[in-house]
Order: structure tokens, then sequence, then C-alpha cells
């Protein structure tokens, strides 16, 4: 929505105090907007000029009903013969005063907004001018108490795991209109699955894992991760010394080991096209001829700013991963909304609220269990379930199930994690 009616919806609110978001002041621009009871914890410094904030010109905020922890000022009630306007005058003018209860006119030292219990004809006043971080009001705070020392993974029963998964995420067609989906979507910031968007492709008749690694006789390198069991041996000489780009015909004989691959690869339109343009040498890891195997989803065409802007990037990836593989949460490049097409298995999505930074939420390295470098599943069975009741900013993390022929469409600034429950065949791509 505008600034101009987050304001006024704020200020018929009663229980507003302000709201935040993140850009410049331009009264006719749509923002998404964070509203809160309180303005306490505003940052000023230079990692927070992107954001802007309005705070309330209310001097109370107006709750129906009682809280029930909380401290009497003084620790006795009020005498009754004190009228409301006497005792929030009162309060204003005491610092350690956060709250009135009416019609007890009970003055409050502490109050947790937490415990709020609903109750006719009774409201609570709560203080919203000159209220700080150390004022005695509190609320929980999503980011505390969180024990990110992962233990070891070791096995789990998958199905027992994504039983627990909630995925209410709306499908939709991948034939609604471009118009309707930038309206509902785009401008909503909101991530939705279109389905059947694939059904066409050339990807989704003959990608493989096998088809992939075998292109043009095995030569072709792929970016990835790969483990061999603690028994295996390496049969040639090249798995030693290799890099982070290794050709299909190595990978092969990894996975005859029963070593364990996670490929995540540029497709690379601007670094093969460029060297193309200025006749250098084209990359072993050009795959520019995938491009024609897929198309940008119908609902997505035109929604490419940096194609549009005439830049082009590798911002497009082909994924490919053994079972129990997958990512850190993370943020996807600046000024990217992507979009993920599963041809083969599922992945398991995790996205966090916008604007919910994820280094906090990350296994910590110093005291968790070293589980293997493409694993992920500990923080999945570990941190994952003291998250999913969590609120950060009114919003909880969303968990989901892409299976095959689904296309996740993700807005920019939502972090976002997956693992892989069974081995996925998948494309990405960010614009």
């Amino acid at each position: 929505m505008t600034p101009p009616k987050a304001a006024q919806l704020c200020e018929d609110d009663p229980q507003c105090g302000g709201f935040t978001y993140k850009g410049t002041y331009l009264p006719d621009r749509q923002y998404q907007t964070f509203f809160f009871h309180l303005l306490i914890n505003l940052e000023t410094d230079l990692g927070s000029w992107k954001w802007n904030f309005y705070r309330s010109n209310k001097t109370w905020i107006q709750f129906p009903g009682l809280f029930t922890a909380t401290e009497l000022l003084g620790g006795r009630k009020r005498s009754g013969s004190v009228k409301k306007a006497a005792a929030l005058k009162k309060c204003q003018a005491n610092g350690s005063c956060v709250a009135v209860e009416l019609p007890q006119l009970r003055l409050l030292s502490y109050v947790d907004l937490d415990t709020l219990r609903l109750m006719d004809s009774t409201t609570t006043m709560v203080k919203a001018f000159g209220v700080n971080s150390e004022t005695s009001i509190d609320s929980d705070n999503a980011w505390e108490e969180l024990n990110t020392c992962c233990p070891k993974s070791g096995k789990v029963n998958m199905a027992e795991v994504i039983r627990d998964v909630d995925d209410s995420l709306e499908r939709i067609s991948c034939d609604m209109p471009q118009e309707e989906f930038f309206r509902e979507y785009v401008m909503k910031r909101e991530p939705v699955i279109l389905v059947n968007c694939s059904r066409s492709w050339q990807a989704q008749a003959s990608w493989t894992l096998q088809s992939l690694l075998e292109l043009q006789g095995g030569s072709r390198a792929f970016r990835c991760d790969w483990e061999l069991p603690n028994n295996s041996k390496l049969v040639s000489p090249e798995l030693a010394n290799s890099s982070e780009e290794i050709t299909g015909s190595l990978l092969q004989e990894i996975i005859k080991q029963n070593g364990t691959i996670r490929i995540f690869d540029k497709l690379g339109r601007r670094t093969s096209t460029n060297a193309r343009r200025w006749g250098e040498r084209v990359p072993n890891t050009d795959k520019m001829y995938l491009f024609d195997d897929y198309s940008t989803p119908s609902p997505l065409q035109g929604t490419d700013r940096f194609a549009r802007a005439g830049v082009l990037t590798d911002y497009q990836w082909v994924i490919v991963s053994h079972k129990d593989t997958g990512t850190e949460l993370h943020m996807d490049p600046d000024f990217t909304s992507p979009w993920n097409t599963v041809l083969q298995g599922h992945k398991w999505w995790v996205l966090m609220p916008p604007e919910v930074l994820p280094d906090a939420f990350l296994c910590d390295s110093g005291c968790s269990a070293k589980d293997t470098d493409i694993t992920v599943l500990s923080w999945y069975t570990h941190v994952l379930p003291q998250l999913r009741n969590r609120e950060f900013y009114g919003n909880k993390l969303r968990e989901i199930i892409q299976g095959p022929g689904e296309t996740i469409y993700m807005p920019v600034t939502l972090p976002a994690r997956h693992h892989h429950p069974g081995p996925p065949c998948s494309r990405s791509h960010e614009h």
C-alpha cells in the first residue's frame, strides 16, 4: 500500500503505534508495510538507510482487555477517587509508569504485550510516546532462545519428517494472464506455485541426471560438490586434483563408487555470449544449447528486469542432486525474483518471511556437529522445528513440497532454503 494509506490506517487503528517499509518516501508508490504496536528498536545507522518509518501521533495505544503479566506501579492499586484523565496524566508524568488499566485505574510499571486477555468493558492504555528499548514493555522476540547447535543428522525417516510439513502455498494455472499475475503476485510480493508450465518443454521429456552427464560424450563440465564414502578409492587421478568444475564422465565415475553429487550449475548466458562476441575461448561449462529446451512460463514473461534493461546475466541454473542434499538458508541476488521448475523428484522449500535476514538461523559452526559438506538435513531436523510457530513481523515461515511439473515463483528479498528428499532435477532462473 502507499505510505499515506498506511498512515491513515494506522491512525484509525487504536492498537497501531507505527509502521516501517523499505524504500524512499514516494506517496503514490506501493510498498510492503509492516505495522507495529510500538516502534521501539529503531535503527538509524548506515545499514538501515534503505528503510523508512512512520510513528503514530497517538499518546496511548488502546488494547481491549487486560494483560495477565503486569506489575503495579508502587505495588498497590490506585485510589478509587482518581479519575481517568488524572490517572493518565499521572502515568504520563511518571517515567516508571508504562500503562493504565481502565476502568480499574491501576497504574502499571511493567506489561507483557503477548499476554492480552480480551475482556468486555475493560481497556489497557499503553504508553506510545517517549518509550524506548529500556522501557518495561515486553514482547516475545522471535530471534531469541533459538538453539542453533545442530547435532549430526544421522538416519531419519523422511516420510515421518515430511508429514509435519504444512504445505498451503497456493497453486495456480500456468495459463493465468500476465497482467493478473503481475497484479496479484508480483506487486503483492506473494510466492506461488504455477502448475503445468513445463508440459511442452523438451527439458521435461529428456532431462535426467544420466542424459545431462552424457552431454557431448561426457566432456561438458559442471559446477558441483561431491563426496565419496569413506572406504572408497579414487579410481581417476583427475578427481584428486579436480576443482568445482568436473566433467560429466568423472561425475559418472563418482556415482559408480556410490558417491553423492550436488550439481548447481550456471547455464552462463552472459559468460558464453560475451566469449563468442569477443572471440574468446568458450568455457567448458558452456551449455547455451540447453536454453532451447525450456521457456519462461507465460505469466512471468516480461517481468525480467535485467532483460528489459538490456542486461545479460548468468542468473540461470540447472540443479541436479542426490537424495538428502540441499542449500543453506540464503538470499538470492539483489533485485531478482527467482522461479524454479522441478522436472523430476521433489524439493522441500522453507521460505522465511520477507526481510528476515538468514544469518541468525544457520547452524552455529562453533558448536554444531560436523555434517557432510553437502548434507543440510541436520538444520531441517533441529532448527526448523523451533522456527515453525514463531512470527516475524506478524508472519510465519512457509514450507512447500514442490513436485514434478510445478514452478515456484518467489518475490525479491525472501530468504529461502531447499532440501532434496529424493533425487531432483530442476532448472532455476532469476530475474
